[in-house]
């Protein structure tokens, strides 16, 4: 998946974001549809567009985050290393950022059904 890639670029739209991998052979993008945050799986624009530029890029989605202010998607665009053990590379996010999906009412029910769940195991 997504997770093993180096760097993502990220395309800003009105109505989405969508993720590609600049490494490897996916044949599908990541869109994030605007405003209630459902994901979907996109064939990716044919070769000729390649070069199009993305509006940042990124090495990880963290995830959305909703705030009385609205719901974001929080992206990593910086890490380091911070360890290695036994063969596996720990990484630290050292940037982020974070991309307005838009009314936090307007999140798809599951979503904010899973955040509501996240939260109680918090509490």
């Amino acid at each position: 998946g997504m997770a093993a890639h180096a760097w993502l670029r990220v395309r800003v739209a009105a109505d989405a974001v969508v993720v590609d991998a600049l490494s490897g052979e996916d044949a599908h993008s990541l869109r994030i549809a605007r405003p209630h945050g459902e994901c979907s799986l996109e064939a990716r624009p044919a070769a000729g567009s390649e070069g199009e530029p993305g509006d940042m890029t990124a090495v990880a989605i963290f995830g959305i985050l909703t705030l009385p202010s609205g719901a974001y998607l929080v992206l990593v665009t910086e890490r380091r290393q911070a360890a290695r053990a036994s063969g596996y590379h720990v990484w630290q996010a050292t940037a982020f950022a974070t991309v307005p999906l838009g009314d936090r009412s307007a999140l798809s029910p599951r979503l904010r059904a899973e955040e509501q769940r996240l939260v109680s195991l918090m509490e």
